[in-house]
């Protein structure tokens, strides 16, 4: 697994789908929120989104971009309100988020040309790009 900042260079393809190594210096980082109805896909179809994802996570790791991801499919519970509510099962409406991936990209327009290999997209899914923010800094405890 790639940790954060030893990324020194990225593959991208022009407009002819070349793969172009761009030498970069400070890669930003991206994560991508994987949306899908799981109840609209079949066993059959759920394999074959496995078996891809496979591929397109080689393809990530050899190239240096994959950061970490984290599957999210079972139920948990939603927290809402003031009151802070609590309801078990998760958020759906239509789409739920089933995972999350963290990626190294030059900029918006490349981590974009990632998120289309995403075979989701083939399932009736989403992906939801955005630039991660940096978290607050801890302090070690005395």
């Amino acid at each position: 697994m790639l940790l954060l900042g030893t990324a020194l260079s990225a593959q991208t393809s022009n407009a002819n789908n070349v793969i172009v190594t761009k030498n970069v210096n400070n890669m930003k980082e991206f994560v991508f929120l994987v949306r899908l109805n799981p109840d609209g896909v079949s066993e059959t179809e759920a394999g074959d989104i496995r078996s891809r994802w496979t591929t397109v996570l080689e393809q990530w790791q050899s190239r240096h971009l994959f950061v970490t991801s984290n599957r999210v499919v079972a139920d948990g519970a939603v927290v809402s309100g003031k009151d802070r509510k609590v309801v078990k099962g998760s958020l759906k409406d239509g789409l739920m988020v089933i995972s999350t991936i963290n990626l190294l990209a030059v900029d918006l327009e490349e981590v974009i040309k990632l998120a289309e290999m995403c075979p989701i997209l083939d399932y009736g899914g989403k992906v939801e790009v955005r630039e991660k923010q940096p978290g607050p800094s801890l302090k070690p405890a005395n």
